[in-house]
């Protein structure tokens, strides 16, 4: 079966012909934005903001934008990103409050889009009043935002075939649409599983600084925090988790409940080298999409994966149109690196007035002894214009260890045997008597610039070294006033 070849259009979208390329890489990914690479012969001519329609071995892949060449006198490598990206070509300028008070998803998202033509609201299968607060957001950060508090099984759905183009706000389905097997359309497979990022005890907050910053004591039951049914299995773990774009309770609440649901199992990731034969065979089950779930056939280990597609790369489309690599995971954990990058999209320059105060509470928690200490690694940013506190608060608990094979991982405490533990800020030891307090301020002991202030823009680190086997747990709050964005609108 023969690929199409790519679409060639304008930056109207009128087709200009079509092209051949040596080589297309194409990233395609979940959670916005997917990416593609193509090489050119040198004599066929694009332009920056031009678009083009990709093809796989499965059809075609979406129109995506070029971004960027990169010419010489051989041949021409075009950078694309997915047409996903002319959203982030508009911003919310100014401070935006939006949602609550009756005002539904739909209707926050059909109110964004108004500033923009290329793109239009389709279905939307979520009906929620949350409220949301925005600052100069570009629109696709934006919109990548507001479905934070549902969870990772919605997505953005775009739609292409339309004009103007269609972007839905789908559910993603939960029954597996495919499967992979080594007998048939699997050539390889890597897993990894991972309990770094864990947590079973979250304390969220929401937009504000210090003593104003949203919380949700008042509709969780005068508790800061909530916690997942899973602490019989792993423990307590606890985490904090700050949603800056958050102003009301409820909503954070919300957000937190579908953050803690992800974070409180361990990390389960397949790389599956995999084809997609459907359009040979013309069986669903070898149809590979991406937001789908696939079912991971693995008799000769005894074990069955049933997991989402969020990621599919291929290598060179042009080589291998139906072969791609699949990323399968049981939790969407890039969402937050995804929404910095889109925030950074954001082409506005900073202007800062006087300043505001910031509290910002951390949390470590690490197995150590005398030769293996503990370190917990702070960051000072250059925004800060002072440092008022940086408060310490040092307690011991029972070592944990875990053990296991495969996907069954057990925890196992072993009792404390640590009396004393000796502490260092930065290089500077810290006297016991100090560090024994149930709270000391170490901003005395952390390195200072020449003008005797604390170094900004700089990694700070808190030693800790007991005499025996424990696991410290460190609660460390750092005051600081901060330079923010001025010029917010009402």
């Amino acid at each position: 079966m023969e690929l199409p070849l790519i679409r060639h259009m304008d930056r109207n979208l009128t087709e200009l012909g079509r092209l051949s390329p040596c080589s297309l890489s194409l990233q395609l990914s979940l959670i916005p934005l997917s990416t593609a690479e193509m090489v050119l012969e040198s004599g066929e001519t694009v332009h920056v903001g031009e678009y083009m329609e990709l093809f796989t071995g499965s059809g075609s892949a979406g129109i995506f934008r070029v971004t960027g060449l990169e010419e010489d006198l051989n041949q021409t490598r075009v950078h694309l990103e997915h047409g996903l990206c002319t959203l982030s070509d508009r911003i919310l300028f100014g401070h935006w409050q939006m949602g609550g008070s009756g005002q539904t998803l739909r209707q926050i998202m059909e109110s964004m889009l108004l500033f923009q033509s290329m793109w239009q609201l389709g279905d939307c299968d979520a009906e929620t009043f949350y409220s949301y607060v925005f600052d100069h957001e570009n629109l696709l950060s934006a919109m990548v935002q507001l479905l934070r508090p549902l969870g990772a099984d919605y997505a953005l759905i775009p739609d292409q075939t339309t004009r103007p183009w269609t972007v839905h706000v789908r559910k993603l389905p939960e029954v597996p649409s495919s499967e992979l097997r080594l007998s048939r359309n699997l050539s390889g497979i890597r897993l990894k599983i991972d309990t770094s990022d864990m947590a079973t005890r979250l304390y969220p907050f929401g937009s504000g600084s210090g003593g104003d910053t949203v919380n949700i004591l008042q509709v969780n039951h005068g508790l800061p925090y909530i916690e997942s049914d899973r602490v019989q299995e792993w423990g307590i773990l606890e985490s904090v988790h700050t949603e800056s774009t958050v102003e009301d309770a409820q909503t954070l609440l919300a957000v937190a409940g579908q953050v803690l649901e992800s974070v409180s199992e361990p990390r389960v990731s397949l790389v599956a080298d995999a084809h997609d034969f459907s359009r040979l065979t013309g069986e669903s089950l070898d149809r590979l999409r991406l937001g789908d779930r696939c079912r991971v056939c693995l008799p000769e280990r005894h074990v069955t994966y049933e997991e989402r597609i969020v990621g599919m790369r291929w290598t060179d489309v042009c080589r291998d149109p139906w072969g791609a690599q699949l990323e399968l995971r049981n939790r969407v954990s890039s969402a937050e690196d995804a929404l910095s990058q889109l925030t950074r999209r954001s082409r506005l320059q900073e202007v800062y007035n006087r300043g505001t105060a910031s509290e910002t509470t951390l949390y470590h928690t690490e197995n150590c002894d005398a030769e293996h200490p503990a370190v917990f690694h702070f960051f000072i940013g250059d925004d800060a214009l002072h440092v008022n506190a940086v408060r310490v608060r040092i307690t011991t608990d029972a070592f944990r260890g875990q053990t296991g094979t495969n996907a069954s991982i057990r925890v196992r405490d072993i009792e404390s045997t640590a009396g004393t533990v000796r502490v260092s800020v930065d290089g500077n030891p810290v006297p016991e008597e100090v560090s024994r307090q149930a709270q000391w301020d170490a901003l005395g002991y952390m390195t200072k610039d020449a003008q005797g202030r604390v170094e900004r823009n700089s990694w700070h680190d808190l030693v800790l070294a007991p005499d025996g086997i424990c696991q410290v747990v460190v609660q460390l709050g750092i005051r600081t006033m901060i330079r923010t964005l001025s010029g917010a609108q009402a």
